[in-house]
């Protein structure tokens, strides 16, 4: 299977008389172009590309995929492992070249914020109360963190419906999340489908190093506040304000 797969018998008797060289399999990871062989039952096969598409996958005896013909030999494909459950794969976060440096030239643009006790910007209160006597330049929202926000890769954060729509981020897949030592973690922006409709959330790897790289831990609160110095920009850019619980 790994480098020749037979399509089914009654898909290819549908399009007996069609000249068929080629096809595009498209899946969550991307599109392939693969080659289209005939034999001489008229059977057809994918052939040379096919092969790409099974190792990009990780394609092993016992997944199987399902392919919905979306017509002129596209189809669109879900790959599922032996358990019968969606396979999951690692985000790829593939940034346009002008996003790329203005990334790494942030770090020269923003200046470092700190919320330590020791410079006084906490008043020993709440985390809560703190962060919400702080003020800042943009647009923000405030969460608490729970155990469940950033526990593993599967993890994520919901961001507030009215702030995401508010300030366009429904269209973003992409943010970048600085914390106060402007340090940098690219962020998968994704939607979640639920009982009220879409809403967006911070998820996947991304999110998973920065709850673990910031220490951030159950009662913590953080502010979100967007970079307005940056909305022109390709990238979304939004400062973590971290307001500890101390316990």
């Amino acid at each position: 299977f790994r480098s020749k797969l037979s399509l089914p018998v009654a898909f290819c008797r549908r399009l007996k008389g069609k000249r068929l060289d080629k096809a595009v399999v498209r899946s969550s990871q991307g599109s392939w172009h693969i080659k289209v062989g005939k034999c001489r039952k008229g059977l057809l096969y994918f052939e040379q590309g096919w092969e790409d598409f099974v190792t990009h996958h990780d394609l092993d005896l016992g997944d199987f995929v399902v392919f919905e013909h979306k017509g002129d030999m596209v189809f669109d494909a879900i790959v599922f492992d032996s358990s019968s459950c969606e396979k999951e794969f690692p985000v790829s976060i593939n940034f346009s070249e002008k996003s790329r440096k203005e990334i790494d030239n942030l770090s020269d643009e923003f200046e470092s914020y700190s919320h330590t006790t020791e410079e006084g910007n906490f008043k020993g209160q709440s985390p809560l109360k703190d962060a919400q006597s702080y003020s800042p330049k943009g647009p923000y929202f405030i969460t608490t963190i729970t155990t469940s926000s950033g526990a593993d890769d599967g993890s994520y954060l919901d961001i507030p419906a009215e702030f995401a729509s508010s300030n366009n981020l429904v269209r973003a897949s992409i943010v970048v999340l600085q914390n106060p030592s402007s340090k940098l973690w690219a962020v998968k922006l994704c939607s979640i489908d639920s009982k009220c409709g879409k809403r967006s959330a911070l998820r996947g790897k991304g999110w998973h190093e920065f709850y673990v790289d910031n220490k951030l831990k159950e009662g913590d609160v953080c502010l979100f506040e967007l970079d307005l110095t940056r909305k022109r920009s390709d990238v979304v850019v939004i400062t973590v304000h971290i307001f500890p619980l101390v316990t």
